[in-house]
């Protein structure tokens, strides 16, 4: 019967994420993240047996940035159904069975963590209704793969410290599920440090010798093979897609690390209280107060310090955020969400800190201390409804309207790849911000970039230069037309975007051939490089 009510349970948990796949089975937005039609791309590629490439781009080189285990999965996408855009609902049901897994995942984990069954139950949920998780359960990302790879990794160490039987064989069960994972996403590469250490302090060397054998042939492999199918290149567009450290090194000065560092940190604490109460509220009050909850999953965390069966999961944490704080980038839930099982698991620690004070300031004799009770009681209590009601309506109402808005944008960029298809030459190569047009219409694309770091060095004049110069590096390129839609602008410089739009559309190097809705077709005036013919 406890079983049976369990099932039931986890299925209502569900429906959120499950209501929204089915709400977005076409996926409108595809694309307008940049590296979602990028992993599909490649996926593409590898289904047809051209190998692992970036086939939207010029040339097709070979994809040496995002390591290949998304495109893997998504092959089968394209070999069930080779029709595109039809193929999307494939990957949505596909994405969308990463979903189940990893809070099934994360179940066992809070049990095997020592929480009871209402402490669990209450952190799955957590996660289960996260407008995150429900995103991410229609689209695609590299996230929930990611976590379900650590999770079975941490559920190995755990086997481990209890215990069991053939400790050996767990090592490596959990060596190889740290590589599965360094193969969806390279910030995984942490856990190559975190886990030996966690051996080491567990005073079991061979077991750490054995995780580090299992993981290491994907780390280096993955390495190898990037560092000689690289493209040899000065172009800062081939550099983006292709290289992370090169990209790096071409945009940030060593000047610039305080200030990553600085802005990373609130922004990261920010972030993190989003898994509680993510809505996007304009209003410093709002940020005190979502700072506040991620602040008070790590004081949970760090209540437990002395678990040593906590201590894996501890170390990738603490270097994946190491990471993420030193990288130009901002730190926002997304990149964090691997780690939401942790971090949900320390809300709940210390909200059952909070609750013990609580009592015991009720029982205080002093009638101000039970007076105090009272208000931070409510105060608690107001937080709990608003982290149980803020999610919901994100799930049923705000991102319904997003889809919608998707949807809108989708068809007005299907009127221009249906135009272009029609009417360009094959072999004509056209600037766009989503490389989904390759998809739509066989033409070569490419991104515009505007590096991150311009925001931390809060340089709106290197943003708008990028603008500035578009049309030069068009022609210069072979790249014949520009096309864009109003809400790419501020997909690329959030802080810029109408001076951005302004900009393009009063350059004289920009001749406008075709308008739908809010998309605009240019043509590149002057010299164009011959391979844009």
């Amino acid at each position: 019967m406890k079983r049976s009510l369990a099932v039931i349970l986890f299925g209502l948990l569900l429906i959120p994420s499950a209501w929204m796949a089915w709400r977005n089975r076409e996926m409108p937005q595809f694309g307008r993240t940049h590296d979602d039609a990028i992993h599909y791309i490649t996926a593409k590629s590898l289904a047809e047996g051209h190998g692992y490439r970036i086939q939207n781009l010029p040339g097709s080189p070979y994809e040496t940035k995002y390591p290949p285990m998304l495109p893997w999965v998504m092959t089968l996408a394209w070999l069930k159904n080779p029709r595109f855009p039809e193929n999307l609902q494939v990957v949505n049901a596909i994405q969308w069975a990463v979903v189940p897994v990893f809070l099934a995942l994360a179940f066992r984990w809070f049990q095997r963590m020592g929480l009871g069954p209402a402490q669990r139950w209450a952190a799955v949920a957590l996660l289960a209704i996260s407008p995150y998780t429900v995103l991410f359960g229609s689209s695609i990302a590299t996230e929930p793969l990611f976590g379900v790879f650590l999770l079975v990794a941490l559920l190995g160490f755990d086997q481990i410290y209890s215990g069991a039987q053939y400790s050996p064989v767990w090592a490596a069960l959990a060596g190889a599920a740290c590589g599965a994972a360094y193969l969806t996403r390279t910030s995984g590469i942490v856990a190559l440090v975190a886990g030996p250490l966690a051996f080491l302090l567990w005073k079991k060397r061979r077991e750490a010798l054995l995780f580090a054998a299992a993981m290491l042939p994907a780390v280096a492999g993955w390495m190898l093979w990037s560092k000689f199918h690289r493209t040899a290149t000065h172009d800062v567009i081939l550099i983006y897609n292709t290289d992370y450290l090169a990209y790096l090194a071409l945009n940030m000065r060593l000047s610039d690390g305080s200030n990553i560092l600085w802005k990373n940190v609130g922004h990261a604490l920010y972030s993190l209280g989003a898994l509680a109460l993510p809505l996007e509220l304009d209003s410093f009050f709002w940020q005190m107060i979502r700072t506040t909850a991620g602040v008070a999953a790590i004081a949970g965390i760090a209540r437990k310090r002395a678990d040593p069966r906590l201590w894996p999961f501890t170390m990738v944490a603490i270097l994946t955020l190491t990471e993420l704080l030193l990288w130009p980038a901002t730190p926002n839930l997304r990149l964090m969400y691997p780690l939401t099982p942790l971090f949900a698991a320390g809300l709940i620690w210390e909200a059952e800190h909070f609750c013990r004070n609580l009592r015991r300031s009720f029982q205080r004799p002093e009638r101000s201390q039970r007076f105090a009770a009272w208000l931070i009681g409510s105060a608690g209590a107001t937080a709990l409804a608003a982290a149980i009601a803020m999610p919901l309506f994100m799930d049923f109402a705000q991102l319904p309207g997003t889809v919608s808005d998707n949807e809108r944008v989708r068809a007005e960029n299907l009127q221009a790849y249906r135009w272009i298809e029609s009417n360009l030459n094959p072999r004509a190569r056209i600037l766009s911000a989503n490389p989904a047009m390759y998809l739509h219409t066989s033409r070569r694309t490419a991104n515009v970039v505007c590096p991150e770091i311009n925001w931390y060095r809060e340089d709106a004049a290197a943003s708008l230069a990028v603008f500035n110069g578009l049309p030069a590096y068009a022609a210069a390129n072979g790249f014949g037309y520009v096309y864009m839609h109003v809400s790419d602008y501020g997909a690329i410089t959030p802080d810029h975007a109408a001076e951005a739009r302004h900009t393009m559309e009063t350059s004289t190097m920009l001749h406008a051939i075709f308008h739908s809705g809010g998309g605009t077709l240019y043509q590149v005036s002057g010299p164009v490089r011959r391979a844009a013919r």
